[in-house]
């Protein structure tokens, strides 16, 4: 969540505290003392939602069944003006507990309620159907939240970015275009031997590495302890193979990426672009950029960066697919000889998407690697189904049209670890929502987090069980009762774009991963979430491998 503030209340704002250059540090001093507070509870909301609850709880029952009541009975709870409730918020975490602060208020106030956190209001709403009537009436526009920072950087650099920063008829057309070349079937067949090739030499590069252990320490193991750089580099190495035609070299055989700095300060700088907005969330953004604070200066420092190296790749490879050095015709090309766009605004659209590829679908990977790994019955279960599919035959691309239940592991790792936590939408118009009239223009937020973990939706939802998802061959259904209570790509017109590329990807490089290793985890600790804006583990998550 952002603020959105004018220039009277983030003067308020700043007398309030004091002065501006105490703020961050007193947020964090309050956070981590309700931390200290609230660590022995069974739950660690206690303190800020329930019995020991500060704030007062406005409950409504039998919502469904009240009609047409105003926008002000929606359930609320009181919060302080100005900043409103982000005093329970800090005690029950911070912004990095966002979806867990979330999911208790629903557990509270029921399956709608309102909430001012600091100056934005939202509607956050987690019944499935609820969810499938604000998408049916999200207008032929959809509009979804910008983080403040990201616009109010835009606007001061004179930018213009890619899709996701795009609204209205403008969006519309360059989104059909792009939906020519990102969300057609044929996707499959042009990349997926591409993918296909990327992570073969990565699990090459790791296969050799057990073996020098066999060799020079008599260990028939690997120990990664570098899981999420490898998959950052296998998510930008996939990318960048299918946005231009040739390898970008982040993953090559025999692991030399020494030629490829750049790919990791990149990496480095896309990780501090979503650290550093979700810190912001304690800060009216406005207040930090007029005033130049730290977290502002990080922030700038960690956009300008990311997109001057996004910017170089994209010069530098489509210099070589000019010079014919592809060996595909790349989405670069496609693009321009298509004609569509202007060759200046394609540049744009394709760093923006090599800054949310990078992070999202090495996530979402990642978290599937780490329900695997503690599930190694699982593993097996995949390894059976894809020697039933391929039976002799080298593993090719075809074969993943014939393992729902490989397909289902990733979903389940998708519905129990949502790489986006919350989907928002702007209201095109006036929605009756549970009986309440919500007007045109409020935000509403669908937590992802909570719908997909309720029960009414999903038989044991805290079990990862992938044979949900896999249909009936006598009745074709699965055991999933409602799509719209898991959206990890969102849904509708302004869903994820890259939808099928993350899809290919992460069900190429499980398949093969299980295809020659077995896996558990090096991890002591339980591994929890952490929100940066996405859905990340709170600690490295660390790997065992071992031949099959």
């Amino acid at each position: 969540m952002h603020y959105l503030v004018n220039v009277r209340s983030m003067f308020k704002l700043a007398k309030y505290l004091n002065n501006c250059a105490k703020i961050e540090r007193s947020l964090s001093t309050a956070a981590a003392a309700a931390a200290t507070t609230t660590g022995t509870a069974s739950c660690p909301f206690q303190a800020a939602i329930g019995l020991n609850a500060p704030t007062k709880m406005v409950k409504v029952s039998n919502l469904s069944k009240q009609i047409g009541m105003p926008y002000e009975q929606i359930p609320t709870p009181s919060g302080i003006p100005i900043i409103g409730t982000l005093i329970d918020l800090f005690k029950a975490g911070g912004f990095g507990r966002l979806h867990l602060y979330c999911d208790r208020r629903h557990q509270v106030l029921g399956p709608i309620y309102k909430e001012n956190l600091g100056t934005v209001e939202a509607v956050f709403v987690s019944d499935a159907k609820l969810i499938q009537k604000v998408f049916q009436n999200e207008g032929k526009y959809p509009k979804h939240l910008v983080p403040e920072p990201w616009i109010i950087y835009n606007q001061n650099k004179g930018i213009q970015r890619g899709l996701f920063f795009m609204d209205g008829k403008d969006w519309s057309i360059r989104r059909r275009t792009m939906n020519k070349v990102f969300l057609m079937p044929q996707v499959f067949s042009e990349y997926g031997s591409s993918f296909d090739d990327i992570v073969s030499d990565m699990l090459i590069n790791w296969d050799n590495k057990l073996e020098q252990n066999i060799q020079n320490n008599n260990k028939s193991e690997l120990l990664v302890n570098d899981l999420e750089k490898q998959l950052y580099n296998l998510s930008i190495e996939a990318i960048g193979s299918m946005m231009f035609g040739r390898r970008m070299g982040c993953i090559s055989r025999g692991g030399d990426q020494t030629q490829h700095v750049d790919v990791q300060e990149f990496v480095k700088c896309v990780q501090q672009i979503f650290v550093q907005t979700c810190d912001m969330q304690l800060i009216p953004p406005k207040l930090a950029y007029a005033l130049r604070l730290p977290i502002w200066k990080r922030f700038e420092y960690a956009v300008d960066r990311s997109l001057e190296l996004a910017a170089k790749f994209v010069e530098e490879n489509a210099r070589c697919t000019a010079n014919g050095d592809s060996t595909n015709q790349g989405i670069l090309t496609k693009l321009i000889n298509d004609g569509e766009i202007p060759i200046d605004e394609i540049g744009d659209i394709i760093v923006d998407l090599f800054i949310a590829a990078a992070d999202t679908t090495s996530h979402s990977a990642q978290w599937t690697i780490y329900l695997l790994a503690k599930n190694p019955h699982i593993q097996e279960n995949i390894y059976r189904e894809l020697e039933k599919t391929t039976q002799g035959e080298p593993f090719r691309d075809r074969h993943l049209q014939n393992m729902p239940y490989m397909k289902g592991a990733i979903k389940e790792a998708m519905r129990l670890y949502p790489v986006a936590p919350f989907i928002t939408r702007y209201l095109k118009e006036d929605l009756n929502l549970a009986g309440y009239n919500i007007p045109k223009g409020k935000l509403v937020v669908v937590p992802t987090y909570t719908t997909g973990r309720k029960e009414e939706y999903f038989d044991e939802p805290s079990q990862f069980k992938p044979e949900r998802w896999v249909r009936d061959k006598r009745t074709g259904k699965n055991q999933v009762t409602d799509g719209h209570a898991t959206l990890p790509f969102g849904t509708g017109v302004r869903s994820c774009i890259g939808r099928r590329i993350a899809e290919v990807e992460i069900q190429h490089f499980i398949t093969k991963l299980i295809q020659n290793f077995k896996f558990e985890l090096a991890n002591d600790e339980e591994v929890d979430i952490k929100l940066r804006m996405i859905t990340t583990p709170d600690k490295p998550i660390d790997l065992i491998m071992r031949r099959r």
